[in-house]
């Protein structure tokens, strides 16, 4: 499992999340998939391209 928050994204504040994103995504593309985890609480992105194997899990309260 791969949280947002361990590759730098910032909850509340408004400060884009997109390059932690991207770099949980990559992480776990290396590894041959997993999952992307967004914890409860607001998260500024921009587009973010899943690969193969990738799952993505939002948890309750998060946006």
């Amino acid at each position: 499992m791969y949280n947002i928050e361990d590759f730098g994204a910032l909850r509340d504040c408004g400060v884009s999340a997109t390059s932690a994103i991207a770099a949980a995504v990559a992480a776990a593309s290396r590894e041959g998939g997993g999952t992307v985890y967004v914890p409860a609480g607001t998260f500024h992105t921009g587009s973010v391209r899943l690969g193969s194997n990738i799952e993505l899990h939002l948890s309750p309260g998060s946006c």
